[in-house]
């Protein structure tokens, strides 16, 4: 056999240099996998869950609209920022929101926008739980009163229990999310969350149903340092407490209701 080159030798000293890295270091990660402490199993619906509650508390959500709007086909979806970069993934705005944000404030859904009049509402019977204009008889409703004058909406999670039967009203729960009259100075877009300090609720009776009224203000609000109670929107916005109380006792009228 005729003797190796000097460059054949070279390259066999290479190959053989990083076999023995590749070694060494397999070696090293195997010895150091031995030291560190072992992590328990992780329940994965917990991690999911964990995953999405950290997702919605950011709020980094898209508002996206199927349908046309003024139709009944009409509906306003969710998006979040999925698991992975880069992705997106549709939430349930009754269910997969949290109701608590950080900083003992209330995540808050926008149905309805302050100085508008189209009746929207969370779709609870359908998949995914968009917003869509309410109708009634098949026709699309809006308040005949006029443009309401707070942001209007719901807290997620949340449900007013129709087989319960409250001590302050001695009526039922109406059967749908807790409502939420927002009194901040800003305009609330149709699917947006924003955090909200809950300031007092209001029990109302409609239809033979308890409908409570949660009064809120935007966490972000020039008024909301000041506000922590219903005393304090009295003392400092007046009336405006009388003036939710008066639309949701006449906003029924026009459409021919005592």
């Amino acid at each position: 056999m005729a003797p190796a080159s000097a460059g054949s030798a070279r390259s066999d000293a290479l190959a053989l240099g990083l076999s023995l890295g590749a070694a060494a270091t397999s070696a090293y990660v195997l010895w150091k996998t031995t030291q560190e402490p072992k992590q328990a199993p992780k329940d994965k619906q917990l991690e999911k869950k964990l995953k999405q509650q950290a997702r919605s508390r950011k709020i980094e959500s898209l508002i996206m609209e199927r349908g046309q709007a003024g139709t009944k086909d009409y509906r306003v979806h969710v998006l979040a920022k999925g698991e992975e970069d880069m992705t997106v993934a549709e939430l349930s705005l009754w269910h997969d929101v949290p109701l608590v944000a950080e900083g003992g404030l209330f995540n808050f859904i926008c149905e309805i926008p302050k100085c508008t009049r189209k009746k929207f509402e969370v779709a609870t019977t359908e998949g995914a739980t968009p917003i869509k204009q309410d109708e009634k008889k098949g026709v699309l409703r809006e308040f005949k009163k006029g443009d309401i004058f707070f942001n209007y909406g719901c807290f997620p999670r949340t449900w007013e229990d129709p087989r319960h039967v409250s001590p302050d009203t001695g009526y039922p729960g109406d059967n749908d999310p807790l409502d939420v009259c927002e009194i901040g100075l800003r305009q609330v877009q149709t699917g947006e969350i924003r955090p909200v300090k809950v300031l007092g609720v209001l029990a109302m009776i409609d239809d033979d149903e308890t409908d409570w009224k949660v009064v809120a203000i935007d966490a972000e609000d020039r008024w909301a340092p000041e506000l922590n109670d219903i005393n304090d929107v009295e003392r400092l916005i007046p009336g405006t407490v009388s003036l939710i109380r008066e639309w949701f006792r006449t906003y029924k009228i026009p459409d021919g209701k005592p």
